[in-house]
């Protein structure tokens, strides 16, 4: 269990289902693969994802994970996802983190990605139910409204729609002379910029079978400001309550469990018409964390040094 500091104004008792820093060997042989052939499309195929456990793909630490889809180049869309069973399942509030980069020579060859996923399947009445949980990033410049969510369109089935409603932003920057922040709002989350490490929390009620809240955080060094040859240093938080979308019951048949996602997919070439992609994002220090108790509240999670806080 983890508890907060007890000076915070609402303390939180939760279970660790999940930290994975990369780091060993044996966790990491217990990640998969599942190629998706993606609406059945002959455009997919299989045999062209790869992960590599790699320094170049660590925020921290030694080693991240690098989701690749299509590794060979070849002309097909490959939708590449690298799944890990955690648990069985669970009701409560589930608190997905992860931390993920686009690299700059991958992002002209991404179709999506960032995208990750939690996939409860549990027994309901008497039949095999899965409820997911999903975020994703449209990366391809050809679309524009780049942040898709995996909810519920009609009783036992759901699809991607756009992420809509108002973002609050805080804007914090560290220098010399201390904290400086700004709060305002915005109609839509951000455009992610390559070679930049973003920490998201995404967090899912499976008691309620809803969505609570979407979470991305930017931390940057300012270069090119200076003050008395210190560098400011940034970090915005984007925050998105969801707690009005609804997660399916969809009866999809699987063996009871959680299994949390980590994805990619190349660009879209219409079967090699538009020429062969290759792409992939980078993912590390992914986190699963399970409270019973708590209501069905838009809280603000993150973890710091092994303990859960809320601000």
């Amino acid at each position: 269990y983890i508890h907060c500091d007890s000076s915070f104004q609402h303390p939180l008792l939760v279970d660790i289902i999940l930290e994975d820093t990369f780091e060993d060997s044996l966790q990491n042989n217990k990640w998969s693969i599942f190629e998706e052939i993606v609406g059945g499309s002959s455009c997919y195929s299989h045999g062209l994802s790869q992960l590599k456990f790699t320094k170049r793909s660590s925020q921290m630490g030694s080693i991240g994970i690098e989701v690749i889809a299509n590794y060979n180049y070849s002309k097909y869309s490959n939708h590449n996802i690298a799944g890990k069973h955690v648990t069985p399942y669970y009701n409560g509030t589930n608190i997905f983190l992860v931390s993920t980069l686009i690299p700059e020579e991958s992002y002209e060859g991404l179709q999506t990605g960032p995208e990750f996923s939690i996939q409860n399947t549990r027994i309901m009445n008497g039949h095999s139910s899965t409820s997911i949980a999903a975020i994703q990033y449209i990366t391809s410049k050809y679309i524009t409204n780049k942040w898709k969510i995996w909810m519920e369109t009609s009783p036992g089935v759901a699809t991607w729609e756009e992420v809509t409603g108002e973002v609050k932003v805080t804007y914090a920057y560290h220098d010399e002379f201390g904290i400086n922040k700004t709060t305002y709002t915005q109609s839509t989350l951000p455009v992610l910029d390559p070679n930049i490490w973003y920490e998201m929390v995404l967090i899912a009620n499976y008691t309620s079978n809803r969505y609570v809240s979407f979470i991305i955080r930017k931390f940057t060094d300012r270069s090119d400001i200076r003050i008395s040859r210190k560098y400011i240093k940034e970090k915005v938080t984007y925050k998105i309550d969801l707690s009005h979308i609804a997660i399916a019951y969809e009866p999809r048949n699987w063996q009871t469990a959680v299994v949390v996602t980590l994805e990619s997919e190349n660009l879209w070439n219409n079967c090699g018409i538009g020429g062969n992609f290759s792409g992939r994002v980078y993912y590390d220090n992914v986190a699963l964390y399970n409270s019973h108790n708590r209501k069905n509240k838009a809280y603000h999670y993150y973890v710091k040094k092994n303990h859960l806080w809320i601000e």
